[in-house]
């Protein structure tokens, strides 16, 4: 079977998709000469205009492709979205595939093979696929209340023990120094900075069902969270200067597109058969 389909990743979104080799406007060529690693612009479904993006696999079968991104973790930075441990207002954390952090900091946290490791990686449809996702319970303690994690990606929220950092001074906001690195090497502007880090925060699925205010019957993704993404990105001069209004905006955008495949879904479900 020709290959006519290509998994790629979207080099300034931050995710992956399949597409058809038809919808790759540069270079143009022959479907047979497209090779895996090859970057190329390209429509994407959710944005406008042509977009960078880097070819992972090709297959003339969207199964296939399916199997290896989701075997092979093939999105590179999709399979951030592992979640966000839950816990009070001050003490909030991404936690993250625990095949990412560095080998010593997986033998410690679980206790065992650094090879016994949780994943939890997104299709190419943006639905998340887990296993042995853990669940965040609080454990009262004499002083105060700490939170831990079921799952050994993060012991607990306290940066100093799990070797996070906050990711605006004073804003209870904490991630891994890897997963910041990653954002910021990957990002080409202050707004595609803002939607990386969004990923870090919350599952695709979390955001598909979500916006920034809660309205219209939707989930409000954490205020706190998404103060210090957009306060983050808008301090991040290496890039073109954006307004926290812009920025804030881009998310938003990003938000809409994630809801937009399931609505078109639900309307083809109930559309009468011709």
């Amino acid at each position: 079977m020709s290959a006519r389909l290509a998994l790629v990743d979207w080099l300034d979104e931050g995710f992956s998709s399949i597409i058809e080799l038809g919808a790759v406007s540069e270079p143009r060529r022959d479907p047979a000469r497209y090779r895996p690693g090859q970057e190329v612009a390209a429509q994407c479904p959710l944005f406008k205009g042509l977009n960078r993006a880097r070819i992972l696999a090709l297959s003339g079968d969207r199964q296939e492709l399916k199997r290896i991104q989701v075997r092979a973790g093939a999105c590179p930075r999709s399979s951030w979205g592992a979640g966000t441990l839950r816990g009070p207002p001050h003490r909030r954390v991404a936690t993250w595939r625990r095949d990412r952090l560095p080998l010593e900091r997986r033998k410690h946290s679980t206790g065992g093979s650094a090879d016994d490791v949780t994943t939890s990686v997104l299709d190419p449809e943006g639905t998340q696929v887990s296993e042995d996702e853990g669940r965040a319970t609080p454990q009262s303690t004499s002083s105060s209340e700490t939170w831990h994690s079921s799952s050994p990606d993060c012991p607990h929220v306290d940066s100093s023990g799990c070797g996070m950092q906050e990711l605006v001074p004073g804003g209870g906001v904490f991630l891994y120094p890897a997963q910041l690195a990653l954002a910021r090497s990957s990002a080409r502007s202050q707004t595609a900075l803002a939607r990386l880090l969004l990923d870090v925060f919350f599952s695709r699925q979390e955001q598909a069902r979500s916006n920034l205010s809660g309205e219209n019957g939707l989930h409000r993704l954490s205020p706190p969270i998404v103060s210090a993404i957009v306060a983050y990105a808008v301090g991040q001069s290496q890039f073109q200067a954006s307004s926290a209004a812009v920025v804030k905006n881009s998310l938003r955008n990003k938000l809409g597109c994630l809801r937009a495949p399931s609505r078109q879904q639900g309307a083809t479900r109930g559309r009468p058969a011709a």
